[in-house]
C-alpha cells in the first residue's frame, strides 16, 4: 500500500470506512492486519474495530471500553502508526 496525495493508504482506508465507501478487499486487508495487532494489543485493536467496523465515534468507543477520551486518542494514534508500519515495513 502506497501513499496517494500525501496520505497513507491506511488513512485512506479508514476514511473510506467512515464514509461508507470502503472496498471489500480493503476491509479484508485491514481486518487481517488488525488480527495481528490483536495478538499484541487487544485493547487497541478493539478500539479500532469499534470505531471503524461498528461505526462508533471515538467518544462512544472510549465510553464503551471504559477509558478516557485522551487514552482512546493515544490508542488510536498508536494503532494507526502500527498498522502503517505493518503495511509499509520499509518505512518503519
Amino acid at each position: 500500500m502506497r501513499k496517494k496525495d500525501g496520505m497513507s493508504e491506511v488513512t485512506q482506508i479508514l476514511m473510506a470506512i467512515e464514509q461508507g465507501d470502503a472496498r471489500a478487499d480493503d476491509l479484508i486487508a485491514l481486518d487481517e492486519t488488525l488480527s495481528l495487532l490483536e495478538e499484541t494489543d487487544k485493547t487497541k485493536a478493539e478500539l479500532v474495530k469499534l470505531r471503524f467496523f461498528a461505526g462508533l465515534t471515538l467518544v462512544q468507543a472510549a465510553e464503551l471500553m471504559d477509558m478516557s477520551l485522551a487514552t482512546a486518542k493515544r490508542h488510536r494514534t498508536y494503532a494507526k502508526a502500527w498498522l502503517y508500519g505493518m503495511i509499509h515495513p520499509e518505512d518503519a
